[in-house]
């Protein structure tokens, strides 16, 4: 392969191919079968057929399907488990937006938002922010916060949802250091509203137990609506926000460059994530 990345093939010298894909080489093969490169031909080409047929798909861990080998990138198990996984995402998709046009939570809507401390005297309506919601981050947004447990994912709790820009703000003071609390924010910053944020305003696309093993709540900031839009919500603008980065992490399809192999293997069907997705199976894994 040359420095721009095209391949050169050594028997020929042309272009998009290797040696062991050379027409120009295959035909003269074929023409002359007793020759010393028609044998070695046959042989590479023997090579390469015991090593696709030995090829062990990292993601379903499985030699061959219907007789013949694969890997990762024309694995049939995979593709259909992201069918699945996009007709569930696309059927939460449209159940988070009817949450959202119900409860009034789309582009226009005035909110405020609670920015202070548990442990403050005041509480954490101590100070905070009123603010408009500009727009629905769809790349965070996926059924497994309906699917699953919220607290599985230390992450889950914290992701943005809904963009806002800040109108006005009350309760912070200027000499306030305490590098556990936020500052002020400046008029027509961008702050995000999270899952604790609208875990109380819309219970019907979050889990219904928000609790780990442990008894653990995760913990719910609740904003105010000032003032509903009617706005009728957005919905996701590419494929990328269908199938999001949240799911393809939790799914493992798509690893990450240095993964490990237990980091690239198919999910085991006990897992939660499968619930609703593939629920038979989900459900016969889970009674034994």
């Amino acid at each position: 392969m040359s420095y721009s990345g095209t391949v050169h093939c050594s028997y020929c010298g042309k272009k998009g191919h290797n040696r062991l894909g050379c027409p120009e080489r295959e035909k003269n093969a074929i023409s002359d079968p007793e020759s010393y490169d028609a044998k070695k031909w046959r042989a590479e080409r023997e090579r390469l057929k015991a090593r696709v047929a030995s090829r062990k798909c990292s993601y379903c861990k499985q030699g061959t399907i219907d007789g013949k080998g694969h890997n990762r990138k024309g694995c049939p198990v995979l593709k259909e488990d992201r069918k699945l996984v996009e007709t569930r995402q696309i059927e939460y998709i449209e159940q988070f937006r009817t949450a959202l046009q119900e409860t009034g939570l789309s582009v226009g809507a005035l909110v405020t938002v609670p920015d202070g401390n548990s442990y403050d005297d005041a509480g954490i309506w101590g100070r905070g922010f009123t603010s408009m919601v500009t727009s629905i981050d769809w790349s965070n947004i996926d059924f497994l916060m309906n699917d699953t447990k919220l607290l599985r994912d230390w992450r889950a709790s914290s992701r943005n949802l809904l963009q806002t820009r800040v109108i006005s703000s009350f309760g912070y003071c200027a000499d306030d250091d305490d590098w556990r609390r936020s500052g002020r924010p400046n008029f027509n910053e961008v702050r995000p509203l999270t899952v604790s944020n609208l875990l109380s305003l819309m219970p019907s696309v979050f889990h219904e137990l928000a609790t780990n093993q442990d008894g653990h709540n995760v913990e719910s900031r609740p904003i105010r609506l000032e003032s509903p839009s009617h706005i009728s919500p957005s919905s996701p603008s590419s494929d990328a926000e269908i199938i999001n980065a949240p799911l393809n992490r939790a799914f493992q399809f798509v690893p990450m460059r240095r993964a490990d192999s237990w980091e690239k293997v198919r999910r085991g069907m006990s897992d939660d994530i499968w619930s609703r997705v593939r629920p038979l199976e989900h459900a016969d894994a889970t009674a034994h």
